[in-house]
C-alpha cells in the first residue's frame, strides 16, 4: 500500500502491517488499528485519526501535521523527529511515547495523557497544554516558547535546561506569551531552565531541584518553593519572590535574590 490520500477507511485493521512512507493525507482514520505497524515516513497531514489505536506504533519522521487524533491511543508510540504541527490531540493517551527532537509548533494536548513520555529537545512553540499529564516525562532541552501551560502535572519531570523564553524574549513566532499557572513541578527537576518572564504563580514547586536556573521577572505569586533547591539560581525583583512560600528551601553565596530579599525571614537554609 502506497497511496490512500483522502479515502475512507474508518475502522480498518492495520495492526502490525508495514507501511513506511505510505500516504494517508486527508484520509478518513477513525478509530483504525494502527498497533505496532511501522509508519515511518508515513504522511498523515490533515488525516482525522480521532479513537485510533496507533499503541507501539514506529512513526519516525512521520508528517502528522494538522491531524487530528482526538480520543487517540499511542501508549509506547515511536515519534521520533515526526512533524506534528498544527495537531490536535486532546484527550490522546502518549504514555511512554517517544517524542524526542519531534516538532509540534501549535499542537493541542489539552487533556493528554503524556506521563513517561520522552519529549527531549521537542519543540513546543505554542503548544496547548492545559489539563495534560507530563508526570515524569523527560522534557530535557524541549523548547516552550509561547507554550501555555495550566493545570499541568509535572510532578517528578525532567525540565533540564527547558526553555520557555530566553533573555527575556518570551514572545513566539505568532506572538503568544509563554504562561505556567498552577502546575505541580514537584520534585521536578528544572536544573538550568529557562524562565525569563514567565508567569509562575500559583504553581507547586515544592522539593523541586531548580538549580541554576534563571527566573529573573518571573512572577512566582503564591508558589510554592518549600524544600526546594535554590542554590546558584537567579530572581529579580519582578519575580515577587518574597509573596511565594519558601520554608525550608536551600540557598548558597551564588543565589541571586532581588534586592532587599531576606532569605532568613522567609525561613530559607543556606548551605
Amino acid at each position: 500500500m502506497r497511496c490512500c490520500k483522502g479515502q475512507h477507511l474508518e475502522g480498518v485493521n492495520y495492526a502490525y502491517a508495514r507501511f513506511p512512507q505510505a500516504v494517508f493525507e486527508s484520509a478518513f482514520l477513525h478509530e483504525a488499528n494502527f498497533a505496532r505497524a511501522t509508519l515511518d515516513e508515513a504522511n498523515f497531514k490533515q488525516a482525522r485519526l480521532q479513537g485510533a489505536n496507533l499503541n507501539q506504533a514506529s512513526l519516525v519522521n512521520a508528517d502528522l501535521s494538522a491531524a487530528i487524533l482526538d480520543g487517540a491511543s499511542l501508549v509506547g508510540a515511536n515519534l521520533a523527529s515526526a512533524v506534528l504541527k498544527g495537531a490536535s490531540l486532546v484527550g490522546a493517551d502518549l504514555r511512554g511515547a517517544k517524542i524526542f527532537n519531534a516538532s509540534l509548533t501549535g499542537v493541542d494536548l489539552t487533556d493528554a495523557n503524556l506521563q513517561g513520555a520522552d519529549l527531549t529537545g521537542t519543540t513546543l512553540f505554542n503548544a496547548i497544554l492545559s489539563g495534560t499529564n507530563l508526570m515524569s516525562a523527560n522534557l530535557s532541552g524541549a523548547d516552550l516558547e509561547g507554550a501555555r501551560l495550566k493545570q499541568v502535572n509535572l510532578r517528578q519531570a525532567n525540565l533540564f535546561r527547558m526553555d520557555m523564553g530566553h533573555e527575556g524574549h518570551l514572545m513566539a513566532p505568532q506572538g503568544n506569551p509563554s504562561s505556567m499557572v498552577e502546575v505541580d513541578l514537584s520534585q521536578a527537576n528544572l536544573e538550568g531552565a529557562h524562565l525569563e518572564g514567565v508567569p509562575m504563580h500559583q504553581n507547586n514547586l515544592q522539593e523541586a531541584n531548580m538549580r541554576h536556573a534563571y527566573f529573573q521577572g518571573t512572577d512566582m505569586v503564591d508558589s510554592h518553593l518549600e524544600k526546594a533547591d535554590l542554590r546558584d539560581t537567579s530572581f529579580d525583583e519582578e519575580s515577587h519572590l518574597s509573596q511565594a512560600l519558601l520554608a525550608g528551601a536551600l540557598y548558597d553565596g551564588q543565589t541571586r535574590f532581588p534586592q532587599g530579599f531576606d532569605p532568613a525571614g522567609n525561613l530559607m537554609r543556606e548551605i
